[in-house]
């Protein structure tokens, strides 16, 4: 081996082989643009007939673990041909992927979602959503390092450290089931919410790298609050909170963001919003703690919608991160098909 296994390298290793049905779920500061990751039921809920977007992830390069986290979706409505529902369906596809640490520890996944939303007014609609997710978890062991010392001789010993743990199955497969639903109330396309409740590995499936395990992955509980509020004709106020529970951690979110319509012309909008957001979690071991406050900024120019995000960290370990907690940044592009006029008919989500 050609590297040194450093204390850290060895506390991280231990932890992901030993523990990992115990780690929680990746997560996007901007997880109002992050559908799938927070609820299946979003499947589907946009202005538009299709949306792609994607969501990539810096976090604490400041320190030799490192997160790269990165997300991609697309989803599709299919409106019912009759023209005086409100009914229509959803389907999607996401790819998921968040590596970390000297090891290359890595979790890749591929899903399908579906929803179904039903109108039950002209200004309430319901929607069930359920994922299903193929992933692969892996780690790379020729990426550690070992330690190297100097003999009495002055040659340098690479030592390879003991180790009662089997190393030989460096990756697993697992399969999850998600289900969610959400209810929208809307006045108009500048004036909603979306609240939402949502389960993720309601089959608890089993994550071990050792094959004498049994270890099940924590079911996660995400319940959403995604809201929007016209003040004046030029300024909406949002609201957006996420609560998140999974094992002993929780995740409780709050952010409050204004938005400025630049240019109100038709083919020409164009819109500014900043915001500032709180994230208070409880770790692993139960103890509470501020996790980061983070600003953040947001483009929005036709269909085609950019964010940005940057963690401040809150907590003590600030020291070893130089309170950079890593930018975010989302992009969000959807599709309107033109439609005859004879054969139009408006989507009753904004």
């Amino acid at each position: 081996m050609k590297r040194t296994f450093t204390p850290l390298a060895i506390l991280l290793l231990f932890l992901s082989t030993l523990v990992p049905g115990k780690s929680q779920d990746i997560h996007f500061s901007q997880f109002y643009h992050a559908f799938p990751i927070v609820n299946p039921a979003l499947t589907g809920i946009f202005n538009g007939d299709m949306r792609f977007s994607g969501n990539y992830r810096s976090q604490w390069s400041a320190v030799p673990v490192d997160y790269q986290t990165f997300n991609l979706f697309f989803d599709i409505k299919a409106l019912s041909k009759r023209i005086d529902s409100r009914n229509f369906a959803g389907f999607g596809i996401m790819l998921d992927y968040d590596r970390a640490g000297d090891s290359q520890l890595s979790l890749a996944s591929l899903g399908l979602n579906g929803s179904y939303t039903l109108g039950l007014t002209e200004r309430m609609l319901l929607t069930g959503g359920v994922s299903l997710v193929g992933s692969q978890r892996r780690y790379d062991f020729n990426e550690l390092e070992f330690i190297s010392t100097t003999n009495s001789q002055g040659q340098q010993v690479v030592e390879a450290p003991t180790f009662n743990e089997d190393f030989n199955r460096t990756s697993f497969f697992f399969f999850d089931i998600n289900a969610g639903l959400n209810l929208r109330l809307q006045r108009s396309w500048r004036t909603k919410i979306d609240l939402g409740v949502a389960a993720y590995h309601l089959n608890t499936p089993e994550q071990r790298f050792d094959e004498d395990d049994n270890i099940k992955v924590d079911r996660r509980f995400a319940v959403t609050a995604l809201g929007s509020l016209k003040l004046t004709e030029k300024f909406d106020l949002k609201l957006h909170g996420l609560g998140q529970f999974q094992g002993k951690y929780d995740e409780l979110v709050g952010q409050l963001m204004g938005k400025l319509y630049l240019n109100q012309e038709f083919a020409k909008e164009l819109a500014l919003s900043l915001g500032i957001a709180y994230r208070f979690a409880n770790n692993n071991f139960g103890n509470s703690r501020g996790d980061a406050f983070y600003p953040a900024l947001q483009l929005d120019y036709r269909t085609l919608t950019v964010g940005l995000s940057y963690d401040i960290n809150a907590f003590d370990f600030n020291i070893a991160t130089d309170n950079r907690g890593g930018p975010e940044i989302s992009v969000i592009y959807i599709i309107r098909k033109v439609k005859p006029l004879n054969q139009f008919k408006n989507c009753p989500i904004y």
